[in-house]
């Protein structure tokens, strides 16, 4: 991640979201992770020296792929002022690190429309015809990894 404050990149991990968390989630967060949390695995992201939840990401397996469900950013990560950067990246390249070992690299999403060239510009994302259906191919998600595991 990148403290958008003094342009320093800051030290954080990806673990399994826990019970004790859903509190912290519901205050920093819009979409439902209670429900989530018993469709898929959900993995979150923190700094090495706290503990806030800066972001989260749902991804399950899918036939001979890596389903991302939902990534969500913390409340204090969106917009102009955001504390964080890289969140959502971050947490896609996770997801592509396990795509990597688990099923060649392949992942799939569906998008909301409104966010689909912002996959594909910034993530190397590739849509399937007009559809909403988006993948990364091996190669992508492993420049994925390069670029946000430096």
């Amino acid at each position: 991640m990148l403290n958008t404050v003094t342009n320093e990149k800051v030290e954080c991990f990806t673990s399994e979201v826990l019970k004790g968390d859903l509190l912290l989630i519901r205050k920093h967060f819009s979409f439902d992770w209670k429900s989530e949390i018993s469709k898929s695995d959900t993995f979150k992201l923190i700094t090495l020296s706290g503990n806030f939840i800066h972001g989260l990401i749902s991804i399950r397996p899918k036939d001979d792929c890596l389903e991302l469900r939902l990534i969500e950013s913390a409340d204090i990560n969106l917009g102009k002022k955001k504390l964080y950067d890289r969140v959502a990246g971050n947490l896609i390249a996770y997801a592509a690190k396990v795509a990597i070992e688990n099923f060649e690299g392949y992942m799939m999403t569906i998008s909301k429309t409104a966010i689909i060239e912002h996959y594909c510009s910034s993530y190397g994302f590739v849509q399937i015809g007009s559809s909403q259906l988006l993948i990364s191919h091996p190669h992508n998600s492993k420049k994925l990894v390069d670029l946000y595991y430096e």
